[in-house]
């Protein structure tokens, strides 16, 4: 069973549970389809294996390519990385097939290379089949190509694709045998809310809602085979016309650099009992909670979120003054 704490969860799982994964077949791609990240992620890799289904040893640069391709706006304009075979000396006796992995850009139909790094091995100079893998993450662009294995080619200041829209790209036909497609979540930016401090605080100064207010951390009940506690929080609870969202103070132990002050913790929901919520929990790592959640509040003001899956529960006590 994962471990889950009720501010984090390991480390390992989170990093699987951070990204969301798209499978593709040869069957269901062309090079006509199209990928489409998803919106404004914080990390997109994409892995793509082809092969060419005809490849002609020729001098100069190779007119033989696939690739990927992204900002995609028209078959004539967009930036890309290719793998293009080529002959070092056509027809000389120390002629090599080598493989140039190259990064530019398709402006007007003509090809602006701005970096270009050549494989000598580890790659099929011909027609078998090769794996591409791109990778954005923190304006970084890193670059993997290889046949069995996958050889890291370059790592370039390169940002985030700006439009949604991705293909794969070729001079002539190719044998496409699988495309996987990840988009890493922002999820800092997806649970930042438009509350403003002053504003907040200028209302529980005014309300008279025994939910509203500041809510401090008082105890815990755990089975540390199925949770552990990641912070001392504080939150606050302010009503939004359909129940409560729950938004972050202070406490974070565990990624605590992460979470700032009226982030979106979690919400509250009424059900048809007195004094019982519906709880939508984010942990530490910022990963959504929904299932069998609950919280009830005491008729001695206290409050506590229940995790019954995961055996635990959290109680938090009402600040009786609106700063801490």
């Amino acid at each position: 069973m994962k471990i889950i704490l009720l501010s984090t969860v390991l480390l390992l799982s989170i990093t699987l549970s951070a990204q969301k994964r798209y499978y593709f077949t040869g069957n269901d791609m062309t090079v006509d389809s199209v990928l489409f990240l998803d919106e404004n992620p914080a990390t997109v890799a994409i892995e793509v294996r082809c092969a060419l289904q005809s490849v002609k040893e020729e001098s100069g640069r190779g007119r033989s390519w696939w690739g990927i391709a992204w900002n995609y706006r028209s078959s004539s304009d967009y930036d890309y990385v290719v793998l293009r075979p080529f002959n070092t000396d056509f027809g000389a006796i120390d002629d090599r097939r080598v493989m140039a992995v190259e990064y530019g850009s398709m402006t007007d139909g003509d090809f602006r290379v701005y970096s270009e790094e050549v494989m000598t091995s580890g790659i099929n100079m011909a027609k078998g089949f090769n794996s591409l893998l791109l990778e954005w993450g923190n304006g970084v662009m890193r670059v993997f190509a290889g046949s069995k294995e996958l050889h890291k080619v370059m790592e370039l200041g390169v940002s985030l694709p700006e439009s949604r829209e991705c293909r794969i790209v070729s001079s002539s036909a190719v044998d496409i045998a699988s495309v996987v497609l990840e988009c890493g979540e922002d999820k800092v930016k997806n649970l930042t809310t438009d509350y403003e401090m002053e504003v907040v605080m200028k209302r529980l100064e005014l309300s008279v809602d025994p939910m509203e207010g500041i809510w401090c951390y008082l105890d815990r009940e755990t089975d540390d085979s199925r949770a552990r506690l990641g912070g001392q929080y504080k939150v606050i609870i302010l009503g939004n016309g359909n129940g409560y969202d729950i938004l972050y103070y202070g406490g974070a132990r565990v990624n605590e650099s992460e979470w700032k002050p009226l982030m979106l913790k979690g919400a509250l929901s009424p059900t048809p009992f007195q004094r019982n919520y519906n709880l939508v929990w984010h942990d530490s790592m910022m990963e959504r909670m929904d299932e069998e959640l609950h919280a009830t509040l005491s008729e001695e003001g206290i409050l506590s979120f229940e995790f019954p899956i995961y055996r635990s529960r959290l109680r938090f006590f009402r600040m009786t003054e609106p700063n801490p």
